[in-house]
């Protein structure tokens, strides 16, 4: 378990699989994510559960969980390259209520602490959709935009451009 003054990010575990359907099945939640919103049903989200709580393959996935131990969304480590030192960031907040408070920034701090001082990574990409306001938290965390991809993501009837966004281990503050 990782923690902070305001989080703590845990394992999965089988018992969320109510939960992390509830978000899947929010349009509002998915709709910006790379795999766009698709609802699928609590059976076909059962099916996904042991992979979401492996922790032994090349994705990290995280419950966040607010001081209370409620959780309030997901952050994960993926694609993870053990040889290029390198894997994909991502993260949401699937507790509406709770945008804006600062939760994202601190789950964030926590992967990268993670990924560079536990897994011994060098770099976090990740791919975020022009517009979304999550960009503001990258760069307060120092991600450098290294890119664009046009027309990239099919979202509520119109192309998104999604820029693409690095953070190095040895830019890193924490």
């Amino acid at each position: 378990m990782l923690v902070n003054n305001s989080i703590r990010i845990r394992p999965i575990m089988l018992e969320d699989i109510t939960i992390l359907n509830k978000w899947k099945n929010d349009h509002s939640v998915f709709r910006n994510l790379g795999g766009g919103f698709k609802p699928v049903s609590i059976d076909q989200q059962r099916n996904w559960m042991d992979n979401m709580i492996d922790m032994n393959g090349n994705n990290k996935r995280f419950i966040i969980e607010i001081k209370n131990g409620v959780p309030i969304g997901m952050v994960g480590l993926y694609n993870i390259n053990h040889i290029n030192r390198n894997c994909e960031f991502g993260i949401y907040i699937g507790e509406k209520e709770h945008n804006g408070k600062g939760y994202g920034t601190s789950a964030t701090e926590l992967m990268l602490d993670f990924a560079f001082n536990n897994l011994n990574l060098n770099k976090i990409k990740l791919l975020v959709n022009e517009g979304n306001p999550a960009i503001n938290l990258y760069k307060r965390l120092k991600f450098n935009q290294v890119g664009k991809m046009s027309q990239e993501r099919f979202i509520d009837g119109e192309y998104v451009d999604v820029i693409i966004m690095e953070k190095l281990k040895d830019e890193c503050d924490i």
